[in-house]
């Protein structure tokens, strides 16, 4: 029974929104993490539950500030002198504190290891995020240029050399140090003969290619 619950009043307040109290056990674990944490229903989300904490040293606002505050769960804090943590939202048919304080836990400051050490965790952070991203943007402008470069050296005839030239020959010659020839059987006696190298048409440079000329592909074979 909600009547026979000692923490309504103390750190559950009911207020107008009529929603179901949670359980005695609840509370108790809620009360034992932190003696200064305190719930009520709220009026801004439909079935959720705000968790607040009481002040200790701050200041609070004065009846103008709290005039501007738009939300009315903030400005019922405020107006308490409670500080707000987050909204809760009850699923099912039991309440399961563990969740909550887990959760409360994270983002407890001093849980933490203090303000200090709070501050220089995200600051480390924000760092190795920053490098990160720097990495990233050298990679990526590293890898466009070198594209981009050797784009420029085949379309102007620099260069006839693809990147998977050397791929090709060391891998479909028969043998690495006869890459000039191929095996063959003649009757059936194996050997070597020497294979015409394949040419290919150089690109002529971009200066000299007319507007609306077509551009030659590239042709490699026996001849040309």
């Amino acid at each position: 029974m909600s009547e026979d619950n000692s923490f309504i009043g103390r750190t559950y307040f009911e207020g107008d929104v009529q929603m179901p109290v949670p359980p005695e056990y609840f509370l108790q674990r809620i009360y034992d993490y932190d003696a200064l944490l305190v719930m009520f229903p709220s009026t801004a989300r439909p079935g959720a539950y705000v968790i607040a904490r009481r002040r200790e040293n701050s200041p609070g606002l004065t009846s103008a500030a709290l005039a501007s505050v738009g939300n009315p769960d903030t400005r019922l804090c405020m107006a308490m002198g409670w500080v707000p943590v987050c909204a809760m939202f009850q699923s099912g048919i039991s309440w399961n504190p563990d969740q909550i304080i887990a959760r409360l836990k994270a983002r407890d400051i001093r849980a933490n290891g203090g303000a200090d050490k709070v501050a220089d965790q995200l600051e480390a952070q924000e760092a190795a995020d920053e490098a990160a991203t720097k990495k990233a943007i050298r990679d990526d402008l590293w890898n466009r240029s070198g594209d981009g470069w050797r784009t420029y050296q085949a379309r102007t005839g620099a260069s006839s050399i693809k990147f998977n030239d050397n791929y090709q020959q060391r891998h479909t010659s028969p043998v690495g140090r006869f890459a000039k020839t191929q095996f063959i059987h003649e009757n059936g006696a194996p050997h070597y003969s020497p294979v015409k190298e394949a040419t290919v048409q150089q690109l002529p440079p971009l200066e000299a290619q007319q507007d609306g000329a077509p551009i030659p592909a590239l042709t490699i074979g026996g001849e040309v």
